[in-house]
Formats: C-alpha cells, sequence, structure tokens
C-alpha cells in the first residue's frame, strides 16, 4: 500500500527542524529549474528573470543522485541453441473514441480490460499462460483517440502453437461473453483502479500532467477522490454488459506477424472464420 507521496509513519516522524535543515541545505538557485510557457517577449521575460531570480544567493548543497554499488560483472554470453520460429498476434474488437465515453464509461473499460488481460490475475492470462502454458505474452488493452478505438488482445506464441492459442483465447472471451466476471474478482479490480489513481497523482510532473490533459480534453476537472468515487458506484453487471457489447465477433479482426511459412501451414485464417 505504499504511495508515493510518503508513507504515514516517516511522514509523522518529520519535525519543524528537520524540514527547516532541509530547506536551508537543498533549496538553492543550483537545484531549481524554471519552465515558462506561453505566448511572451523572451526579452522581458530574461528581464524579470534576473531582476527576481537572479538576485537569489545561497550556500547549500547541490543534489545529487545517489549511485548504488554495483558487483563486479564479467562479459558473457548466453547462446539459446533450439530455434524457435515465434508469431506475435493481436486480436482486435472496434471500441467508440475517447470523446463519445463519459468519465466514468472509460472507467468501465479500465476496469473490463484489468479483468480480462491487462493484470497477472485476469482471465486471459491465468488461462493461455498460467494454466494452459501457450503463449509466452499475453494481454490485453484499449486505444482510444479521438472519435475512433480499438480493443486490443495480444500474445506471443510458438508457431507450432498457435492455432491452439488463438482457439483457447477464443474460448475465454466466448466464455467472459456469456457468464461474465465474478464478483470478487471485479471487487480486486475496483481496488486497483482506486489505487492507480492515486498514484498517478503522487508527484508534481504526473499531477500537472494530469490536469494538463484534463483541461485540454475533459469538460470538468477531477480530483483523485472523484475518480474514486465514480468507480466506487460502478456495478459488476455494467462491466459485464461492456463485455456482451465489445465482444461482437463478427467485427473481430486478426493480425499475425511472424514466420510466413509457419503461419501458412497452421491454416489460422479457416479457424478464425469459424470463430467469427
Amino acid at each position: 500500500n505504499r504511495r508515493g507521496f510518503g508513507e504515514m509513519e516517516t511522514v509523522r516522524k518529520i519535525t519543524k527542524e528537520k524540514l527547516s535543515e532541509t530547506y536551508e541545505k537543498y533549496y538553492i538557485p543550483q537545484n531549481f529549474k524554471i519552465s515558462i510557457v506561453g505566448k511572451l517577449n523572451v526579452e522581458e521575460v530574461k528581464r524579470l528573470l534576473k531582476k527576481t531570480f537572479g538576485v537569489w544567493v545561497k550556500k547549500g548543497q547541490k543534489i545529487k543522485w545517489p549511485v548504488p554499488n554495483r558487483p563486479e560483472t564479467k562479459p558473457s554470453i548466453f547462446h539459446y541453441q533450439e530455434p524457435r520460429k515465434l508469431v506475435k498476434f493481436i486480436i482486435w474488437f472496434p471500441l467508440q473514441g475517447f470523446k463519445e465515453y463519459e468519465i466514468r464509461e472509460r472507467i468501465i473499460i479500465l476496469l473490463f480490460n484489468f479483468l480480462l488481460g491487462a493484470s497477472r490475475t485476469s482471465s486471459l492470462y491465468l488461462k493461455i499462460r498460467e494454466e494452459l502454458a501457450l503463449v509466452y505474452h499475453i494481454s490485453s488493452g484499449s486505444l482510444l483517440y479521438p472519435f475512433l478505438g480499438n480493443l486490443e488482445i495480444r500474445g506471443t506464441v510458438d508457431a507450432d502453437k498457435l492455432k491452439k492459442a488463438l482457439r483457447e483465447t477464443w474460448g475465454v472471451l466466448a466464455k467472459v461473453k456469456e457468464k461474465g466476471f465474478r464478483k470478487k474478482d471485479f471487487e480486486r479490480a475496483v481496488w486497483f483502479v482506486k489505487m492507480q489513481t492515486l498514484v498517478q497523482f503522487s508527484g508534481v510532473e504526473k499531477i500537472a500532467g494530469g490536469f494538463l490533459d484534463q483541461m485540454v480534453y475533459e469538460k470538468e476537472l477531477l480530483l483523485p477522490k472523484d475518480y474514486i468515487k465514480l468507480a466506487e458506484t460502478i456495478k459488476p453487471s455494467e462491466v459485464n454488459d461492456l463485455a456482451q457489447k465489445v465482444l461482437d465477433f463478427g467485427k473481430a479482426s486478426l493480425s499475425l506477424m511472424g514466420d510466413e511459412k509457419s503461419i501458412k501451414k497452421s491454416k489460422i485464417e479457416e479457424d478464425f472464420i469459424s470463430f467469427r
């Protein structure tokens, strides 16, 4: 449960004297950078900077990144001699663009992805990789442009296992579409989204970037607590309804990249047509 803005025990140990010591030691001109963006008169800005920060003189300690102790290493080469013909596959399902979804709907998509393939406790990962050991990697994610988007299921597999891996993947998708996700898995997904929201606002750059994105793309500015409240209002049935709607097998597309001869030999195109 560690958060980027500090552990409670650590924060409680901070004293007024320690804060003052840190300020005097590190808050010096050498440790500062100033970034100014906008329509401005460069010469006028330079004059103002020299007038204000230019007269700032203070002694202290220049911040340096700590260099970890590294053990001595010797050059080595490892050659895995078993030849493997890998194939990368992507199954696509169409989505709308982010401008066509409300923020709450996008959170539902985030929950859906976490449950489907975006985590190590997801349906695809547990079945296709962990239980059946058919793929090296499998995951799901959504790519949303303003008025166009898609759900992607990506995987990497040995060519000789391609057909079975895709059949089993299709089976997982069909099961999710029919039965949805379990309540306890849904609750874990909500908890993940809540914690992820806090992490995204755990540093100055993340906070600034998050608000900048909202100013450009959203109708209103929301704080982490607002996102969390929205996530807590979402019901399992809403995620399951989304699964039924998005997993429209008649609209699915398949991309394959790898050894062309092996792909043709698998006759996966025939299987894919039958899946649809």
